[in-house]
């Protein structure tokens, strides 16, 4: 199995051509893959593959960047899940949501690859924040504010049967504060309102806190993909 497609908004985002192929095949001929999908040649390609130990060094694929877990949180019509008196739902740019945001994406594969110019990592994780809060690809920013600051935000979309978190992160001051469970309540409760049947969020294997965190909140791991960076240039 092999699928693969020309990434518009990436190519525009990051002022290169790049393209993406996820495939079941850990030998794949990238150069003869990518012919014919755009005008000019390549310059970068995501390849997605299932997880598989030890594959991580395949460097004809690229640079291993990311090994994503997802985890999935499954729900019942008679789960109950209470609002935090501090979390209000957020429709406005704020500071701190901003420096949320890059902290949620410490691990993020466009941090982890240097090959990206300076600042491209917070530049696409400040669009994530402005998209989320305009709608864009969030429905809800669920913020958690203390003593007039906003300590940790979540973001949520829905999708068919599912809910999906983009973006979760907790301020380093706060955290063990249990505001994470917070707002993962919160999400929880919204998903419910919305008659979904679970929730999905996704983080990286290399992140052992939030797997731990995701587990202790009921997750289930349900997919594990790895994910590659390959250059052409």
């Amino acid at each position: 199995m092999i699928e693969k497609k020309y990434l518009d908004w990436d190519s525009e985002f990051f002022h290169l051509k790049v393209a993406k192929i996820v495939t079941d095949s850990l030998a794949v001929n990238i150069s003869e893959e990518t012919k014919g999908l755009c005008e000019g040649d390549i310059d970068l390609v995501y390849i997605e593959t299932p997880y598989v130990e030890g594959a991580e060094d395949n460097s004809d694929l690229g640079k291993a960047v990311d090994i994503k877990y997802i985890y999935e949180i499954r729900l019942r019509e008679h789960d109950t899940y209470s609002l935090d008196e501090h979390i209000f739902i957020c429709a406005e740019p704020e500071d701190e949501l901003y420096a949320l945001a890059l902290q949620a994406g410490h691990r993020s594969r466009y941090r982890v690859d240097r090959n990206f110019a300076e600042g491209e990592f917070e530049r696409l994780y400040r669009m994530w924040m402005d998209n989320s809060l305009n709608g864009t690809i969030a429905d809800y920013v669920l913020a958690y504010r203390k003593d007039g600051i906003v300590k940790g935000m979540v973001t949520l979309k829905m999708k068919d049967d599912v809910s999906e978190i983009g973006l979760l992160a907790v301020d380093a001051s706060m955290r063990g504060m249990c505001i994470g469970r917070k707002l993962m309540d919160a999400a929880l409760h919204f998903t419910l309102k919305h008659r979904k049947t679970a929730l999905h969020v996704a983080t990286q294997r290399d992140n052992p806190g939030a797997c731990r965190f995701y587990e202790r909140c009921g997750g289930i791991l349900i997919s594990s993909t790895s994910i590659y960076h390959k250059w052409m240039r």
